[in-house]
């Protein structure tokens, strides 16, 4: 009997940071929910966005806490919390810039389809201050280049609205940018990679677990947006889970692929700026492939080229531009 209570101990040990790391993601998601407000409001509505801010921004300051106190008992005994949370000045710049670039790779079409867009927004945009395009020489002469359009500022300021609403399609709500771009990344981050996988690699898990486990937490957690979905704009349950269940994948994936920049450099700020810029792009179009009324369409093949070899390069690059050793990683070893 006492072998039995003994193997139960030491199992329920084993799992323990199983159990600390499930308590994280339920307090992060409950967080959301702990205020009083019509089941009408939109999770856009300003006043849910001010109050899911305060509740999450305390989340994210418990849960350091929270692995500070579990792993100081499981890890190393040089352990450095700022370090395990990828706070450190070492290597920063690196762990900015490569991040970002890899993620740009990943965009690569999403990026060069903005560009058309832009380019296609500059053509309409002289059109209309110069009128019709100019068929003879003399009038094509005559016509105010696009320097001089550009200095005159008219067409400077329309590419730069046009860009702003491609980069912040919340232009009136400021508040849905503050928190799309700056607070969830940051929040999200700080509790699902700086704390849930040094709680999960510190206990012995290795990094294949961590680097999928926190993202799973990380899509589950992202679930509740159905119940939004059914309040707010009316959706079925079935529609609610179908909606949600294509969010389950992709946030997955990017946990994933945020677990990895996380472990192999040890940077949390990188990743929080993948993150933001992750979220600034959103997910692919591809309906510039199929679609014969989207305005990109006739730059369908440029587009598609510009995936292909961005994904090329993503998969060439991927592994040696994040080894560890460029970037001093503290998961080093366990990698």
């Amino acid at each position: 009997v006492l072998n039995r209570i003994i193997e139960s101990i030491m199992l329920l040990a084993s799992w323990w940071s199983v159990i600390v790391v499930l308590c994280i993601d339920i307090l992060f998601v409950a967080s959301l929910y702990i205020w009083r407000v019509p089941h009408n409001l939109d999770r856009d509505h300003p006043e849910v966005i001010k109050r899911r801010i305060i509740s999450i921004s305390v989340v994210s300051l418990i849960s350091p806490g929270i692995a500070y106190a579990f792993t100081t008992f499981k890890g190393p005994a040089e352990f450095n919390l700022l370090e395990s949370l990828g706070l450190r000045c070492e290597s920063l710049l690196l762990g900015i810039i490569i991040p970002l670039f890899l993620t740009s790779l990943l965009f690569a079409g999403p990026l060069v389809g903005y560009a058309l867009d832009i380019y296609d927004s500059a053509q309409c945009e002289c059109v209309r201050l110069c009128g019709e395009p100019p068929e003879s020489e003399t009038e094509q002469k005559n016509a105010p280049s696009t320097g001089h359009l550009l200095r005159h500022g008219h067409l400077k300021e329309a590419l730069m609205e046009r860009g702003r609403s491609l980069i912040n399609p919340y232009p009136n709500q400021a508040l849905i940018g503050i928190r799309n771009f700056f607070f969830a990344p940051i929040c999200e981050e700080l509790v699902y990679r700086s704390c849930i996988c040094s709680i999960l690699i510190f206990d012995g898990w290795g990094a294949s677990i961590t680097t999928l486990a926190s993202p799973l937490l990380f899509g589950i957690a992202h679930m509740h947006h159905s119940l939004n979905l059914i309040r707010s704009k009316g959706y079925s349950l079935k529609q609610a889970l179908v909606a949600v269940g294509f969010q389950l994948m992709y946030t997955t994936i990017f946990g994933i692929y945020a677990s990895f920049l996380f472990l192999r450099t040890g940077h949390l700020i990188g990743v929080c700026l993948v993150h933001s810029f992750c979220n600034m792009l959103g997910f692919p179009d591809f309906s510039v492939f199929s679609n014969r009324f989207h305005s990109l369409y006739s730059y369908r093949r440029v587009i598609g080229v510009a995936y292909l070899v961005g994904l090329v390069l993503f998969w060439q690059l991927l592994l040696p531009l994040t080894l560890p050793s460029i970037y001093s990683s503290p998961y080093a070893q366990f990698l």
